[in-house]
């Protein structure tokens, strides 16, 4: 996918492995609703929603020095 730097890096909460998260990197946010959108309208997101309890959270950060 375009603006795609990684994917897939998934975090599990130690005493909740049900409960997780995908962290992907993109060039830009642009680059990512592009993909999102494009998602939607192949019934991906539609289909993970019946294999998850609750609904998705999506939040965004900037990569930051420390």
């Amino acid at each position: 996918m375009p603006g795609r730097l990684r994917l897939g890096v998934r975090y599990a909460e130690p005493d909740d492995p049900l409960n997780f998260a995908f962290v992907e990197l993109w060039d830009s946010r642009e680059h990512y609703e592009r993909y999102f959108v494009w998602r939607q309208e192949q019934g991906v997101l539609q289909h993970l929603s019946t294999m998850v309890d609750g609904e998705a959270i999506f939040r965004f950060f900037d990569i930051v020095g420390l």
